[in-house]
C-alpha cells in the first residue's frame, strides 16, 4: 500500500558561501520550507527539455535525437501568510542588481522527512517576485526560480 502526505517533503534552499551578508544574518545561509504545519501546497521540479526525440522521414527511416539539457524550474506554492514569504521577497531583492557579487545562484534540494533527496537544482534564480494579492481569504503565491541544472533521484 502507498502512502503519501505533502508534509512528508522539505525545499530546502542553500546560499552559496559569498551571499549578501545582510540576509544570511537575518536568516541564515541554508532556508527551508515544508513538513507539517509549513503552509506550502506544492513543489513541482521540472526539466525544460524532452531526454530523447524520435524524428522520421519520409522514406521511413528515423533517428533518435538525444538532449542533454537538464536545466528547468523549481516551484513551490505557498499561503501568502507563511514566513516563507518574507525570505523569499528577501532573496529576490538581493538578486536586484546588475552587478551581482555572487559567484552563483542557490542550491535546492527537495528531500522528504527521512532525508532521502528526491530533486536538485543547481545554480538557481528566482524568476521574479511571486503577485502579491489580497483578498477576503489567504490566498497562494508561486515562486519560480530558473535553474541551471535539475536532476531527479531514485527512491527505491
Amino acid at each position: 500500500m502507498a502512502r503519501y502526505s505533502l508534509a512528508r517533503y522539505i525545499l530546502t534552499l542553500t546560499l552559496p558561501a559569498d551571499f549578501d551578508a545582510t540576509f544570511t544574518a537575518a536568516f541564515g545561509s541554508v532556508v527551508s520550507i515544508g513538513g507539517e504545519g509549513s503552509m506550502m501546497n506544492n513543489i513541482k521540479v521540472t526539466q525544460n527539455n524532452n531526454l530523447w526525440e524520435t524524428e522520421g522521414d519520409v522514406t521511413g527511416g528515423y533517428i533518435h535525437n538525444q538532449n542533454l539539457d537538464r536545466t528547468g524550474t523549481c516551484e513551490v506554492t505557498i499561503k501568502q501568510v507563511s514566513e516563507a514569504v518574507a525570505k523569499f521577497i528577501r532573496l529576490c531583492n538581493c538578486f536586484y542588481t546588475s552587478d551581482l557579487p555572487y559567484s552563483k545562484g542557490v542550491y535546492i534540494q527537495v528531500k522528504d522527512n527521512e532525508g532521502n533527496v528526491v530533486a536538485t537544482c543547481e545554480d538557481c534564480f528566482i524568476q521574479k517576485p511571486a503577485d502579491q494579492e489580497f483578498a477576503d481569504k489567504a490566498g497562494d503565491q508561486s515562486w519560480i526560480f530558473t535553474c541551471g541544472k535539475v536532476v531527479f533521484n531514485s527512491l527505491t
